[in-house]
């Protein structure tokens, strides 16, 4: 169908952990979530882990 989930594990313990579900194209959505992540640490430098393949394997992806 093209729609995922993509869960968000975040650091900042105001916002907590979250999911954005039912999102079409979400391989799209999370490359573009990525860059934006990737080009904040950049210009605050701020190193980062993030994931971009979901360990237990069942199709959703992890941002953190």
């Amino acid at each position: 169908m093209g729609m995922g989930t993509i869960r968000v594990y975040s650091a900042d313990q105001s916002l907590g952990d979250f999911e954005i579900k039912n999102i079409r194209n979400c391989e799209d959505v999370k490359e573009q979530l990525s860059a934006l992540v990737e080009k904040e640490h950049q210009q605050k430098r701020v190193t980062s882990r993030e994931f971009l393949g979901d360990p237990d394997d069942d199709g959703e992806d992890i941002l953190s």
